[in-house]
């Protein structure tokens, strides 16, 4: 039975990682934009977005934001590790601004940004200001039910 397997996963004896995801590793932000280059053809897996989060780096979660376009879903994970990360205000900033539309604040992700002692007061009230949205848009909705 014959395997097919992604073009950009590199096998060798070492059963050697995708090079996207060697460069996510080592914070080579240089080796991503040439992996990312707009005619480039590399995969881009929702573990490598989950990976610049939890790396804290909003320049290579925007390198891999700008890549995918609308192609994979921002997911809860990817929105409460960010909220919980050292470099939060950063990246909440930019999962909002590129991708806001995909995903709600619920009480959950504003408690866990909230308790962030490094976001920026600026980032709070946003989120603040999103989630009392997302509130009223949900019991809107009820409400017409």
């Amino acid at each position: 039975m014959m395997t097919h397997e992604h073009p950009d996963i590199e096998r060798g004896a070492s059963n050697s990682k995708v090079p996207l995801a060697m460069a996510i590793d080592q914070y080579n932000i240089e080796v991503m934009e040439v992996l990312l280059s707009p005619n480039s053809e590399i995969w881009v897996s929702i573990g490598n977005v989950s990976a610049a989060v939890r790396s804290g780096s909003s320049t290579m979660l925007g390198l891999l934001l700008n890549k995918l376009g609308d192609d994979i879903m921002i997911t809860e994970d990817i929105v409460e590790a960010a909220a919980g990360s050292h470099n939060a205000s950063a990246l909440i900033t930019l999962l909002l601004e590129k991708r806001g539309h995909e995903f709600k604040i619920t009480k959950q992700k504003l408690r866990i940004a909230l308790a962030n002692e490094s976001l920026s007061e600026e980032v709070n009230a946003l989120l603040e200001d999103r989630h009392r949205r997302d509130m009223n848009v949900v019991e809107g909705s009820v409400a017409l039910a």
